[in-house]
């Protein structure tokens, strides 16, 4: 514990000299400045709220059906919202589910003792990996019931190294640990951790639910115009070099691709509309109204006639692969891949880099035949000219991702039930 005190000292540190240069890291310092006073202001009226913390965007995102599901069946419930990183906090400081958005304030014994001091929480829900452990002894002192959910153990963490003691008894402090598979219960109880139940990945539900209502602009119906769409999400320029090469060689016209790229800087956007070359459009350009005619030509011909088009802003993938016929997934070149989840909900066969293996439900939805790995652009060309020759066997596949999906909803509602059942949540 001494070592994990100077380490959160070391890292406070740390930032303080990043951000003199980068911008995440002095949005991070910004939004916790003078945070004592702003919070005791920010919270006076918001009494034993339930605290949901989240690390940034994708945790938000489990979480947030959660949050939804108790403001629904219990409405009179406030709820607080924090996030660690800047990349969750400015996408969703303006989030209605919440009556406050926060920034956590950094790990320190102090700050958690004041921050739980002016929180006063109901209980506590932390989201998949936060085991902040000034937080974690300052919630079992204060004996504030402590949840963790849609998290996931494996072999590699410190939980189940000789030296990891201090994480794996801190375990002990959570109510319940929500794990999303049989095997994170098992090496759970084998170091005696028995504060566990299984609730499927909440993230299940939260594509689910999205799916059941989707609108998109007419210009992105313009664009398909009736044709099979290849949806390349949250690419990065590894992903970006296979798809360019691939198109070139095997796109036909009777297909269409709409890029999403991770990074949409001008100078990022303007890169990749250079090296596909004819034939492709900014989505800014027809939202807006701005795509050169030609001939006489208008912009719903010019749409029809494109063959490419390009995503320039961010909040609309989830949406545009509700128009799709096959997704290939951007990351598994990088950290690790993006969501498949959201594709597989429309019935679209995934297609992702090598680099997925800590993610469940692409390890499992590839061994049912939903979704494909590859190494290289030889071998994803061969795969998904397979699917794409093969009509049948793309449905059939497409069939197989979807069920995936819908099979494996419902770990709100075990959650929700346990909380009832604790007596943490009454009418």
């Amino acid at each position: 514990m001494f070592f994990y005190q100077i380490f959160i000292h070391f890292y406070g540190v740390a930032i303080r000299l990043v951000a003199l240069f980068n911008r995440k890291a002095k949005l991070f310092l910004q939004g916790r400045n003078d945070w004592k006073s702003r919070y005791k202001d920010t919270l006076q009226n918001i009494e034993k709220p339930i605290w949901v913390h989240c690390a940034s965007l994708g945790e938000f995102e489990q979480g947030r059906p959660l949050i939804e599901k108790i403001k629904q069946d219990f409405p009179s419930k406030k709820i607080v919202v924090t996030f660690f990183s800047p990349s969750g906090f400015e996408i969703q400081k303006n989030y209605k589910g919440a009556n406050a958005v926060l920034y956590l304030p950094l790990d320190t014994h102090t700050n958690a003792k004041d921050f739980l001091e002016i929180l006063q929480p109901q209980f506590v829900v932390f989201v998949k990996y936060e085991f902040w452990l000034n937080y974690l002894n300052e919630l079992n002192l204060k004996k504030i019931p402590t949840y963790i959910i849609s998290t996931k153990f494996r072999a590699d963490q410190i939980f189940f190294k000789w030296y990891g003691g201090i994480f794996k008894n801190a375990l002990q402090h959570f109510k319940t640990i929500f794990v999303q598979d049989e095997m994170s219960k098992k090496m759970l109880c084998e170091i005696k951790i028995e504060n566990v139940q299984i609730a499927a990945d909440t993230r299940f539900d939260r594509v689910y639910q999205n799916a059941q209502n989707i609108s998109l602009s007419t210009w992105i119906h313009e664009f398909c115009d009736g044709k099979n769409i290849l949806i390349a999400g949250s690419t990065w320029q590894a992903d970006e070099e296979i798809l360019l090469q691939w198109q070139k060689k095997y796109l036909t016209q009777n297909w269409k691709m709409i890029w999403v790229p991770h990074e949409i800087s001008k100078t990022k956007i303007e890169n990749l509309k250079s090296k596909i070359g004819e034939n492709v459009l900014l989505f800014s350009e027809i939202e807006n109204a701005k795509v050169p005619l030609s001939d006489g030509e208008g912009v719903g011909v010019r749409l029809k006639n494109a063959q490419h088009l390009i995503i320039d802003t961010i909040g609309l993938l989830s949406k545009i692969y509700s128009v799709g016929k096959i997704a290939y997934i951007g990351g598994g070149f990088g950290s690790g891949i993006h969501n498949i989840l959201e594709p597989a909900v429309f019935g679209l066969p995934v297609f992702f880099g090598p680099k997925f293996q800590k993610f469940n439900e692409a390890i499992d939805l590839q061994k049912l035949g939903g979704a494909f790995s590859f190494q290289n652009e030889n071998e994803f060309s061969e795969k998904i000219n397979w699917q794409i020759k093969n009509e049948n066997e793309l449905n059939r596949v497409g069939k197989i991702a979807k069920n995936f999906v819908e099979k494996n909803i419902g770990g709100t509602e075990i959650i929700m039930t346990a909380l009832q059942t604790d007596g943490l949540l009454t009418p």
